[in-house]
Parts: C-alpha cells; sequence; structure tokens
C-alpha cells in the first residue's frame, strides 16, 4: 500500500515549512553502499521503517535517486534529499565538458524523478576541494553552482536546491540557493556551539542545515558518539539551525567507488547491529518535532521592537499584524511616528497592547 502523499518542503524565513507548520529537519545520510549490497542494508524499505522509527523525518543521499526508494521514503513518511554526483573535484572550469554533463544529468534526471512527492531538495555539489576552489577560480566556481541552481529551479520551481559546503570554503555560498548547507565535524562541543552562530553571518536571513556531521567509533569509541550525537541535537536547536544531519546511517560506505574501512561513523555497525547513538537519538529525536523544541518558555527575555515610521500607514496594518502573530511570551512593539501626516496614528490605535510615540 503506498503510503499518503508527502507535503512540499518550504522556505519560512530561517526555517523550513510543511503543510502549513515549522518543521525542524532531522536527516541521516544513506549510502552511497558497496555493491553486492550487504545484506544487512538488502531491503530499503525496512531500512527507511527503521529510520523513521528512531525520529527522523528525512534521508539525505549522494546521488540520483530511483523512484522505487522515494517510495518506500514516502511509504515511510520521509523526505529525500538527493545529491548531483559529477566530477566536482577536478577542474571543470578549464574542462567544460564535465560540467556540460552535469548540467544535462541534472535536467534530465529532474524530469524523470524530479516530481515525485518524497523529493524534497537537490544539492548540486558536494564540499569542493579548497586547492581547487582557488585555482579554478572563487567567483567562476561560484557562478558555476549558481547556474546549477538555476537550471534546477526552471525545471522543478517547487524542490529545494543548494550546495553542501564545508568550514574551509564557506566564502563558496551561491546567491540564489534556498539555503546554506554546511557539513561539520567540531568533535568538541564548545567548539561546535561556538562555530553555529557564525552561519547565521554567512546565511543572512536563509535557512541554515546542518548537512553532515558525525563521529567515528574507531577513533572515539561508540559511548563519545553517543553523547555527541545528543549535543549535537540540543545544540543545533539552541543555535537556531533549521536542522541537523547524521552522517551516518550504516558503517558501510563507499567513497568515489572505493570501500571505505577505516572509518565507523554509523549509527549500525556492518553487522547492522544499532550503536548506543542511535538509541541515544531515538529517544530524543521523536519530540523534536518544531525548531522551538529544544527553548523554554519561562525562560526567553524580554525585548522591545521599535518600529520607525513616516507616513506607513499604508504598510503599518500588515507590519503590526505580522509582529501580533509571534509566538514569543513577552514583548513589547512601540512605533514611533516622526510626523507623519497619514492615517498612522488611526492604524496603530486600532492595535491593542502597542505603543504610539508621535514625534511633531
Amino acid at each position: 500500500m503506498p503510503g499518503k502523499q508527502m507535503q512540499r518542503l518550504e522556505v519560512d524565513g530561517k526555517f523550513f515549512r510543511s503543510g502549513g507548520e515549522r518543521v525542524f529537519l532531522k536527516m541521516v545520510t544513506y549510502g552511497p553502499f558497496p555493491e553486492p549490497r550487504p545484506d544487512v542494508l538488502a531491503d530499503d524499505r525496512e531500512q527507511m521503517r527503521m529510520i523513521a522509527a528512531a525520529g527522523f523525518n528525512a534521508v539525505r543521499i549522494y546521488g540520483v535517486p530511483d523512484r522505487e526508494l522515494l517510495d518506500v521514503a514516502r511509504d515511510a513518511g520521509l523526505w529525500v534529499f538527493a545529491g548531483l554526483a559529477w566530477e566536482y573535484w577536478c577542474d571543470f572550469i578549464s574542462k567544460p565538458a564535465l560540467y556540460s554533463k552535469a548540467q544535462l544529468d541534472l535536467t534530465d534526471g529532474l524530469k524523470n524523478w524530479g516530481d515525485h512527492d518524497a523529493l524534497a531538495g537537490v544539492f548540486v555539489a558536494n564540499e569542493i576541494p579548497a586547492d581547487m576552489v582557488r585555482w579554478m577560480g572563487v567567483r567562476k566556481v561560484c557562478h558555476a553552482l549558481e547556474d546549477l541552481i538555476a537550471s534546477g529551479k526552471s525545471c522543478r520551481p517547487e524542490l529545494l536546491f543548494a550546495y553542501a559546503n564545508f568550514p574551509t570554503t564557506e566564502f563558496l555560498e551561491p546567491a540564489n540557493a534556498d539555503f546554506t548547507a554546511m557539513n561539520i565535524y567540531l568533535e568538541q562541543r564548545e567548539d561546535f556551539a561556538g562555530y553555529l552562530p557564525r552561519l547565521h553571518n554567512v546565511a543572512g536571513d536563509r535557512p541554515v542545515l546542518l548537512t553532515e556531521f558525525g563521529l567515528d567509533t574507531r577513533s572515539h569509541g561508540e559511548s563519545a558518539q553517543s553523547e555527541a550525537m545528543a549535543w549535537a541535537v540540543q545544540e543545533s536547536l539552541l543555535a537556531g539551525m533549521a536542522g541537523l544531519t547524521v552522517y551516518a546511517w550504516s558503517d558501510h560506505w563507499l567513497n568515489r567507488g572505493v570501500l571505505m574501512e577505516d572509518w565507523a561513523f554509523g549509527l549500525n555497525d556492518r553487522e547492522g547491529n544499532p550503536k548506543p547513538a542511535l538509541r541515544e537519538l531515538a529517544g530524543v529525536l521523536p519530540e523534536k518535532k518544531t525548531p522551538e523544541a529544544a527553548l523554554q518558555m519561562a525562560d526567553w527575555p524580554m525585548f522591545s521592537v521599535v518600529v520607525c515610521t513616516h507616513n506607513g500607514g499604508s504598510r503599518m496594518h500588515a507590519c503590526l499584524s505580522s509582529l501580533q502573530a509571534l509566538d514569543y511570551p513577552s514583548y513589547e512593539v512601540i512605533v514611533v511616528d516622526d510626523g507623519s501626516t497619514d492615517d498612522t496614528a488611526e492604524v496603530v490605535a486600532g492595535f491593542d497592547n502597542v505603543q504610539l510615540i508621535r514625534i511633531e
């Protein structure tokens, strides 16, 4: 039985919204896996069911999806973020055939699977090496990413598009991306929490989605991974991130065709057994449904919103209506009217709990 149709994911200010409600994106990376697929990962439907049961609401894949995977993700209630697979780690500026193929693959792919309701968005590239960015030129690389995003939007405007960046090249931010996407591997809580506010400066008025975060259990142990998952969720919510992506679902991992056996970032080991980190996440993720989930209303400080205007009566009603719709327990609205001769004062008088200061 097919699952019910998924509501599209949309940008809502600094966050995401679906079906009229804000959503905190809880994503886990899925694959790429070696072929033939290990027996413990052979059934995508069962894996999607397990991912959803742990409290995730999305999966990130590093290639184009087939419709069967999108179907089983939808049946589990999971959004899918796809990745455009092309040779972005090479000099695609001096070898335009690489870039042309990426453009063609993107538009052809979106025509084939872009209409699926489980597909939420597409990353047009992932972590272009810093030395290659400087070799090719920052502006040229950024323009190339922007052109890919523009092509994707022209084909499927209902989808979200972004470039999955990393701190070394945080300056590489496509202007037309729907959100800022950043892969972060800061292993100490203080470093992680200290870096997140900077991402709001990078993003401006767009959402910030952490598109990779994980801890290698071979190097750090399963207990440290479990602890890191817990504080990463909490710090992401406290810093106003739009979502967090855990890297990765399984220790089975293929990187550019090479089987990676020296790392173990998975929430499940190679035998398919869940690690403590998965149990930790399953205990906290289901209740973290909105971006406000980590905030205690009683702890929020009082603040003032000051609206300065001169003859802004035609816009004042919409402005004050939006301010009164704020979901916040303790704030005041002050309108400073700098000698208006229109109906500003009358409009303000129609709102309760709004203070008007008139300057003649």
